[in-house]
């Protein structure tokens, strides 16, 4: 685990600290299934993965 220290102005922004994770994150199957369900309903004839969505970011 990695800990890194914050400016105490950004400490106080965020509050008091709180367990459990940050993001829910799908798996990358799950990203692209949930991109190509996209793109059926943008009419895209395009086959996009995770990873390309990522690079075209």
């Amino acid at each position: 685990m990695l800990v890194l220290s914050l400016h105490p102005i950004a400490l106080n922004i965020l509050g008091e600290r709180k367990t459990g994770l940050v993001f829910k994150l799908t798996t990358a199957d799950g990203a692209n299934k949930r991109l190509a369900k996209s793109c059926d309903d943008a009419n895209l004839n395009k086959h996009i993965t995770w990873l390309c969505a990522r690079h075209s970011f």
